[in-house]
C-alpha cells in the first residue's frame, strides 16, 4: 500500500488489512524477552483497535529519537537501569524469534547500546523487493536494523549515540 504523504505514524499504514505497528505489537507480545510495551504516538485519536494490545500510549509528535526516548521515559526504568528495546512502527515482518535473539545477544554484550545489522539475504527473503540501503563488509552485505537496545542508567550518553546513529542510518559505513 502506497505511503500516503498527510500520515503522520508510518506504523499505522496497512498490510493485509492491518497496520503494520499491529504485526510489531505481536511479535513483541509473542516474545519471551518483552514485558511491557509502550508505543508513541502524533495522536490518540482514530488509532483502531490495535492500540488496546499496547500496555501504554505515548502521545508525541517529534523525529524517531524523540520519540523513542520519550517512550523510554515512560517506561520508568532509569532509576533502576533496566534495559529497554525500541523498535519502529513499520516491521511488519519481524518475529518474536528475531526479537527474542537480538535481546539476548543485546544483554549478553553488555553495552549501554546496541544496534543490529541485518544480512540483505535475511530482509530480501522477508521482504522481496525492499528498498533498503545495504552496505559491504567482510562478512557479506548488511542494512542498519530498527531496533536499538537501551541501558537506562545511561540514557543521556545512549540519547546522543542513538541520534548519531539515526541521523547516519542512511550512510552506515559511517556508523562504526
Amino acid at each position: 500500500e502506497a505511503l500516503n504523504p498527510e500520515c503522520r505514524f508510518k506504523g499505522l499504514v496497512e498490510i493485509n488489512g492491518r497496520p503494520m505497528v499491529e504485526y510489531v505489537i505481536d511479535a513483541m507480545r509473542a516474545s519471551d524477552m518483552v514485558r511491557r510495551i509502550v508505543v508513541t504516538v502524533p495522536t490518540v485519536e482514530d488509532l483502531g483497535s490495535w492500540a488496546d494490545k499496547a500496555d501504554d500510549l505515548v502521545v508525541t509528535d517529534g523525529d524517531f529519537i524523540t520519540n523513542a526516548f520519550a517512550g523510554i521515559e515512560a517506561c520508568d526504568t532509569k532509576k533502576i537501569g533496566k534495559p529497554v528495546l525500541v523498535a519502529t512502527g513499520d516491521l511488519p515482518a519481524i518475529t518474536p524469534e528475531a526479537i527474542d535473539k537480538f535481546v539476548s545477544k543485546s544483554l549478553a554484550a553488555g553495552t549501554d547500546f546496541t544496534y543490529p545489522f541485518i544480512p540483505e539475504d535475511v530482509v530480501l527473503s522477508q521482504c522481496p523487493g525492499s528498498e533498503r540501503t545495504f552496505f559491504r563488509l567482510a562478512e557479506g552485505r548488511f542494512t542498519s536494523g530498527n531496533l536499538m537496545m537501551v541501558r537506562t542508567d545511561h540514557i543521556d550518553d545512549a540519547r546522543e549515540v542513538a541520534q548519531a546513529v539515526f541521523e547516519l542510518r542512511k550512510h552506515p559505513l559511517q556508523i562504526a
